[in-house]
């Protein structure tokens, strides 16, 4: 039942809605909230490729009366996901409608979960994103995506994901934007929607001055693990 439901959840927190206001219309001819629909119920349903996503969408009912009007290929939606979108728009006005529910919203003494993570993709290593990383889970290097991503943990155990941004590997050591550097902006961008005072959970890589700085300076409190051969000074 996981088309129905998400079908259900989509309508109520407006997502077709925020999708056209953040400038994604059609592809092909398709509207874009539908390919973007059919690629959530793909990932659920464990679908690896978007091939295997353009087969579920013959074979599931509800998307397949949805899609009634439509024909979809494959490369409809390979293009429509290699294109450029306002992804970080949409991102803002999806966390932005979330506040707007009591069931979803942020409030006083809530979680945020700050940590980056390595998407592995080793087929194709002169995609711009790509970059020859060290995993310290499995002690190897791969070529991988590393995401920084913030997700809420609401003190009802709900728990969803929030922003995320992709770290760029420099060419030279200290050019580009850090890992920090790409917490605060998506940190600052939940400040636009959420006032109430909340904690930020990191592991100790984010063990930082000048990171917990600007946490208490933005109505953040924060906690982490140190080694035990850190020393911190006020």
């Amino acid at each position: 039942a996981g088309a129905p439901i998400l079908r259900t959840l989509w309508e109520r927190f407006d997502i077709s809605l925020l999708l056209t206001q953040s400038g994604m219309m059609k592809r092909s001819g398709v509207p874009s909230w539908l390919l973007c629909f059919l690629y959530v119920v793909g990932l659920i349903s464990n679908c690896s490729s978007v091939v295997q996503m353009a087969d579920l969408a013959q074979k599931d009912s509800l998307i397949k009366l949805m899609l009634k009007p439509w024909r979809l290929a494959q490369y409809t939606m390979s293009r429509f996901f290699t294109a450029s979108h306002a992804w970080k728009t949409f991102g803002k006005k999806r966390v932005g409608r979330l506040q707007q529910d009591e069931l979803t919203k942020l409030q006083e003494g809530d979680v945020v979960n700050l940590d980056d993570t390595h998407c592995a993709h080793p087929y194709a290593k002169q995609l711009p994103f790509l970059s020859w990383l060290f995993d310290h889970s499995t002690k190897t290097y791969s070529w991988a995506m590393n995401l920084v991503v913030i997700q809420a943990v609401l003190k009802s155990g709900l728990e969803y994901p929030l922003f995320y941004s992709i770290w760029h590997k420099p060419e030279n050591k200290g050019e580009g934007l850090t890992k920090l550097d790409l917490a605060k902006q998506m940190l600052l961008m939940l400040r636009d929607s959420v006032e109430c005072r909340l904690w930020v959970s990191m592991d100790r890589w984010y063990l930082c001055k000048d990171f917990f700085a600007f946490l208490e300076s933005n109505q953040f409190d924060w906690v982490t693990k140190a080694k035990r051969n850190t020393a911190l000074f006020r």
